[in-house]
């Protein structure tokens, strides 16, 4: 849907101010859709937000083309790429300790549990049986 929108319409003559409006929704959108547990709630929230995508990733590209000169879009985009790629495993080899040492054990008993324990709940069934301590 996103992309049909900007093929229709484009992204307006200011590129910057629509990639930031999206972000601004899209972070919206993460925050109230995981309030509740609803599938109806998680279902809208994740529809908005994938139909944003496409224009998020539009106005990236548009930025990047009409800012860097045209013989060095080539190794631009390469690089972003690359950057892009290694964030996925990086950050989830950085993430598996801090959740088996921090995470699992302040959300298991304590203030962690009785803080944030009504939200997520508590106790070893809510982490994976392989990163229990």
């Amino acid at each position: 849907m996103g992309g049909i929108v900007v093929s229709k319409t484009g992204l307006g003559k200011q590129p910057v101010r629509t990639l930031f409006a999206c972000n601004i929704v899209m972070w919206t959108i993460c925050i109230f859709f995981a309030l509740q547990a609803s599938i109806v709630l998680l279902a809208v929230g994740m529809f908005g937000y994938l139909c944003l995508i496409p224009v998020v990733e539009a106005a990236e590209q548009t930025i990047i083309q009409k800012v860097i000169p045209l013989e060095r879009q080539g190794r631009v985009f390469g690089f972003a790429q690359s950057i892009e790629q290694a964030a996925s495993p990086l950050t989830a080899i950085m993430i598996g300790p801090v959740a088996h040492f921090f995470f699992i054990p302040f959300m298991t008993t304590g203030q962690g549990a009785e803080l944030l324990g009504p939200w997520f709940g508590t106790g070893t069934d809510r982490a994976s049986p392989c990163c229990l301590p």
